[in-house]
């Protein structure tokens, strides 16, 4: 059987998608030995054979003098550099099957299918999806995640009985506010930055505020199975009584203008997705969130590893030329 989304003529994908699933969804502890990088040489080799064959070169910046985890993982990868991410995702495939020979039999938990419905595109904005986003950077629960460079992130689920997270975001870029604004608006600097994006097509004018868009991720071996989505984005300034600032929204839409490619993308929903920038001393505070269906078959922990990232250290460093805050060591 086919499966949606699959590029059939792409074997070595295929496996490198298969054999990275049955690492990061816990199959590995299903056989008896724990997936732990930290102190498996074995485990550190498959880290970092995978950063390689989905980012390809190292682009994290070299860990601090006393950080021994993050400088032994940075010299691991730093020894792929040049490494092709072809080669780097057979070497991957080659290291689980020497270690995991039954690794194929292995079968993940799914992620539950998402009921709720994708609004047809009407060629308007709902100021409720405003309202949501900003109703939902005020709710607590949030569990921190990750923590670098000033930059928090923390995971939510939001949806009743079902695993999949939201991501939320918060860090200070140290530029002025109608600065990063604009940067976020930049479709270029968007696709210098976002390692995930291959292409940004705006299919429609909304208004001067707004856009119909159709994003579509990179080639396969940068991420597992390709996808697109077809988005309402839209930004609004806020008023002083309300903090200030601007506030984007990211919406998915239904619409002919933007048929399924099902032979080559599985399309994804932005179930909730935007940013609020808000003026702070030195800079600009950013508080973002993320919560997307991938559709087509993944497992959860996979999916929701895939978003637990810190897009903000990324957009710090194309903006200021640093990962790190000012001042910092």
């Amino acid at each position: 059987a086919t499966r949606t989304g699959y590029k059939m003529n792409d074997e070595r994908t295929i496996k490198f998608e298969m054999a990275s699933a049955f690492v990061n969804e816990g199959g590995p502890a299903s056989q008896g030995s724990p997936y732990d990088p930290a102190s498996s040489d074995d485990d550190l080799q498959l880290d970092v054979l995978y950063a390689q064959a989905t980012t390809g070169d190292c682009d994290e910046d070299k860990p601090g003098m006393f950080d021994r985890a993050g400088k032994r993982r940075y010299n691991a990868w730093m020894a792929l550099e040049g490494m092709s991410q072809e080669d780097a995702q057979d070497k991957f495939v080659a290291l689980v099957e020497s270690r995991f020979p039954d690794w194929g039999n292995w079968q993940p938990d799914k992620a539950p299918k998402i009921e709720a419905s994708v609004p047809a595109y009407t060629g308007a904005v709902q100021e409720e999806w405003f309202d949501e986003f900003l109703q939902l950077l005020e709710t607590g629960g949030w569990t921190q995640c990750l923590a670098k460079y000033e930059v928090v992130g923390k995971t939510k689920c939001l949806l009743p009985n079902n695993p999949l997270q939201a991501h939320r975001e918060e860090g200070v870029i140290h530029k002025p506010i109608d600065e990063v604004k604009a940067f976020m608006l930049d479709r270029e600097a968007r696709l210098k930055w976002d390692n995930l994006v291959q292409t940004i097509v705006d299919i429609e004018k909304i208004n001067d505020r707004s856009t119909l868009t159709h994003f579509k991720s990179k080639t396969p071996s940068r991420m597992v199975w390709p996808r697109d989505s077809v988005v309402v984005t839209s930004w609004r300034e806020e008023a002083d009584a309300k903090g200030g600032g601007y506030t984007f929204v990211v919406k998915s839409v239904t619409t002919e203008k933007v048929p399924e490619d099902t032979r080559n993308f599985v399309r994804a929903n932005s179930i909730v997705a935007g940013a609020r920038l808000t003026s702070v001393e030195g800079g600009t505070k950013i508080e973002q969130i993320r919560h997307v269906e991938l559709g087509g078959w993944l497992p959860i922990k996979l999916i929701n590893n895939m978003h637990n990232y810190l897009s903000i250290i990324k957009m710090r460093k194309h903006m200021t030329g640093n990962s790190k805050p000012p001042g910092s060591q």
